[in-house]
C-alpha cells in the first residue's frame, strides 16, 4: 500500500446530494448555469432521483441536512485526506462547516450501505 490519500472532489455531486434538485433545477444554481448545462445530462437519470431522495430522507431522519450526511460520510472513508466543497452562499458554507461536527455511527453507516446496495451506481 502506498498510503496516498484521496482528495475528494465534488462530494456533493454538483449539489445533487443536497437534495435541492429533487423537484426542479433552482435558478442560479450550478446546474442552471450555462457553464454546467452539458454536465447535467450525466445526472438526469431516474435512479439518481430515487437514490438522492433516499439519502435525503435518511439525513432528515437523523436530524441533519442531506449535504451534511454526504460530507460526514466522505470523512468516514479512511483513504480520504481532505474534501473540496463549494458554496454559493454563506449559509451553504456554514452548513458544510457544520458537517465536520457530525459523527456517523454504525447504524447510520449500515443504512447508507443499504441505500447504496439498492442504487449501486445511479449515474451508470
Amino acid at each position: 500500500m502506498n498510503n496516498v490519500g484521496l482528495l475528494a472532489y465534488n462530494p456533493l455531486a454538483f449539489g445533487l446530494l443536497t437534495g435541492k434538485y429533487l423537484s426542479a433545477i433552482p435558478q442560479n444554481s450550478r446546474l442552471d448555469s450555462d457553464f454546467f448545462q452539458g454536465l447535467y445530462s450525466r445526472f438526469d437519470r431516474n435512479n439518481i432521483q430515487e437514490a438522492t431522495k433516499s439519502y435525503a430522507e435518511l439525513a432528515r431522519k437523523y436530524g441533519m441536512t442531506p449535504a451534511q450526511l454526504a460530507l460526514a460520510y466522505v470523512r468516514t472513508r479512511w483513504f480520504v485526506a481532505s474534501t473540496i466543497v463549494g458554496a454559493t452562499g454563506i449559509e451553504q458554507l456554514q452548513e458544510n462547516i457544520d458537517s465536520t461536527a457530525i459523527e456517523l455511527d454504525e447504524t447510520i453507516l449500515q443504512e447508507i450501505d443499504a441505500i447504496h446496495r439498492r442504487y449501486p451506481n445511479p449515474i451508470a
